[in-house]
């Protein structure tokens, strides 16, 4: 979807205000700049303005999109004078005033690792509504997208910084007043030294939800969305053999080289092989991380020999790291205690953070972590985080120096994953953060999530409400064919199925990970085969599409999820009954022409019907069992 016309003129006659404010010693002052443009870069102008407040400079950051109707801000602030700088507090980079009618704000909590992460909340604004981030990832508690929905128009909202950050939305008449802020922010700033705000992305459109999700879907995929090597992302097929587990921790160099041939062999090749945490020294024990070198025990010859055989047969090979954890007695623990920040609670559970904001280990880690890239092949970077930072923050930060650290190691980490894309053009970065607690658009701009969550793979209520979300805000994600369920209709972890067509159905989405093994039988690769045609099939308009979620996702294995994806006239539905879902389902697609015929076809059965765009978009009436579904493709005659 493109902008149109009056997406432009009101992205033109912008009806809000953008105010940078701080205190420095308890003064509270209003940044007011004049920006100038200083750069144009194809559909981007660029336009920068700073303004000096004792002895600090403010310099902010502004661009302005000609392809959609977007602006993006950016904003720091510098000590350049020769001392330390008073405490500067209530750094507020961009307060907003947007003005409409009838204002809906449509928000999320996020990924807060439990089945009620991923929420949808809507609010008419009567009470402020304030939102703040748990633990110090961007994405657990509260989620960095929104959308202000107003009577005339509406604007996507996303907040980029990858640390605890807080927002507020407060209405008064026709006016929302919005900021977004690191949370804890309450320090001097020595001499040369540099702090970052959050930065502000939005996109202002004409029409309802609906358009302004898929406005947003476009712009995301343009402008937003890894292109590795320039070449847009595709549709991919995960596989991998862990071994005997717990994780990689037993997989070997034998096992995965005869795997590889196993799956070529039996027709389903994969796009990506996945190694997982636990190849270097952990004792079993993938958590003890913090020695960033293959266990020669398992890997004689290292991972290279893995990397090369991906190369060989045109696989990518993606490689778990997890560098920010340390665990006690690891090689940065023992040989760089003064590279760590500890967390002041001795406990097995709660490790040690290594301090990006320290040049040398900054150094140490793009320079290890990039040689690995190029011994093993490695062509997808896996960066997992799986730990509360806030605690390790705030034990390192002194009275004086509140939310300093924080800052500084969110600049080492955008710092450190630009260095990896610089030196390694072509690679792919993939983030994870227990799931998906740090996909804020500044990490996004680096990455692309391929484990959106690490709770509740197989539960297929809740899947389906986790990818509803993705879809609208990040639609490049990863999921499992993972069925939980039992006999009886419930969910639990020891009603794992083997997969079926339902646990591949419920898989649909960008990326796909098999879970099939390599000695598995003749039946379960054919049907490997044929839902990986599928997928692939169904992927690629999930990719360049527009999203129309056709039914609510409540959570409940009594309720029919529906979804469609449509590209000008063609695109597919899905339509999953779940296991205790029962009766008849009025299906009504959109974005079709009334006056135009579609030939609708089933992805499994191959049925081919002709249906009217009228007959489609009032209802066709449909009945599956319970625990069963179908795709169907469609396109206009």
């Amino acid at each position: 979807m493109r902008q149109n016309q009056f997406d432009r003129d009101i992205f033109d006659n912008i009806p809000i205000s953008v105010t940078t404010k701080l205190k420095v010693g308890g003064k509270e002052n209003t940044a007011v700049g004049s920006f100038v443009e200083t750069e144009e870069n194809g559909s981007i102008k660029t336009y920068k303005c700073a303004v000096s407040i004792d002895g600090l400079v403010i310099n902010e950051e502004s661009k302005k999109y000609s392809d959609f109707p977007v602006i993006e801000y950016h904003a720091d602030v510098v000590n350049g004078s020769g001392k330390t700088s008073e405490r500067v507090t209530d750094f507020i980079p961009f307060y907003t005033v947007f003005e409409g009618e009838d204002a809906i704000l449509e928000y999320s909590n996020g990924d807060t690792c439990t089945p009620d992460g991923y929420e949808i909340f809507k609010s008419d604004l009567k009470e402020p509504v304030y939102m703040e981030t748990a633990d110090g990832t961007s994405c657990n508690g509260a989620f960095p997208y929104m959308r202000l929905q107003f009577k005339n128009y509406g604007v996507n909202i996303a907040v980029g910084y990858t640390g605890q950050w807080c927002a507020e939305f407060r209405k008064e008449n026709d006016r929302v007043y919005f900021y977004a802020k690191q949370k804890v922010f309450d320090t001097v700033i020595y001499p040369g030294e540099k702090m970052i705000a959050p930065g502000m992305t939005y996109m202002f459109y004409d029409g309802d939800a609906e358009r302004g999700t898929n406005l947003w879907r476009s712009f995301y995929r343009e402008h937003i969305m890894p292109k590795p090597g320039g070449v847009p992302l595709e549709p991919y097929l995960v596989l991998h053999q862990f071994g005997e587990g717990p994780e990689c921790t037993r997989a070997y160099e034998e096992l995965q080289l005869r795997s590889i041939d196993t799956y070529i062999k039996r027709g389903l090749k994969p796009d990506i092989w996945w190694i997982d945490a636990g190849w270097y020294p952990c004792r079993f024990d993938w958590p003890h991380t913090g020695t960033w070198d293959e266990n020669r025990d398992n890997w004689p010859n290292g991972l290279d020999p893995v990397g090369k055989k991906c190369d060989e047969n045109g696989i990518k090979f993606l490689l778990w790291f997890e560098p920010e954890r340390v665990s006690d007695g690891s090689w940065l623990e023992t040989e760089h205690p003064e590279w760590l920040l500890r967390s002041g609670e001795p406990h097995e559970e709660i490790y040690s953070m290594l301090n990006l904001g320290v040049p040398e280990a900054y150094n140490w880690l793009v320079e290890h972590v990039d040689a690995m890239i190029k011994r093993c092949h490695i062509k997808i970077y896996r960066q997992d985080f799986n730990m509360n930072p806030v605690r390790n923050w705030r034990f390192a930060e002194t009275v004086d120096r509140q939310g300093a650290v924080e800052n500084m190691c969110i600049q080492g980490y955008y710092n450190y994953w630009d260095e990896l894309l610089r030196r390694n053009p072509g690679i792919l970065i993939d983030s994870c953060a227990s799931g998906g607690r740090r996909n804020d658009i500044e990490t996004m701009r680096r990455a692309v999530p391929l484990h959106y969550t690490d709770v509740l793979y197989g539960v297929h209520p809740v899947k389906q409400k986790q990818h509803r979300l993705m879809f609208e805000w990040i639609p490049y994600f990863r999921a499992h064919n993972m069925s939980w369920d039992n006999d009886e209709g419930t969910y639990d972890p020891l009603g794992n199925k083997p997969r079926d067509e339902f646990a591949y159905l419920n898989a649909m989405a960008p990326a796909m990970t098999d879970m099939i093994n390599a000695d598995e039988d003749d039946r379960s690769f054919e049907l490997a085969r044929t839902m990986s045609a599928i997928h692939k099939k169904a992927a690629s308009y999930m990719l360049d599409g527009d999203f129309y979620p056709l039914t609510e996702c409540r959570m409940d294995e009594h309720d029919v999820y529906a979804v469609q994806f449509d590209r000008g006239g063609k695109g597919f539905v899905e339509v999953i009954y779940n296991t205790k879902a029962e009766g008849v389902f009025t299906l009504k697609l959109k974005a079709l022409d009334k006056d135009r015929d579609y030939s609708v076809k089933n992805a499994k059965t191959g049925e081919e019907k002709t249906y009217s765009g009228k007959a489609l978009t009032e209802g066709v009436d449909i009945e599956l069992q319970s625990r069963s579904g179908a795709v169907w493709f469609y396109k206009a005659k």
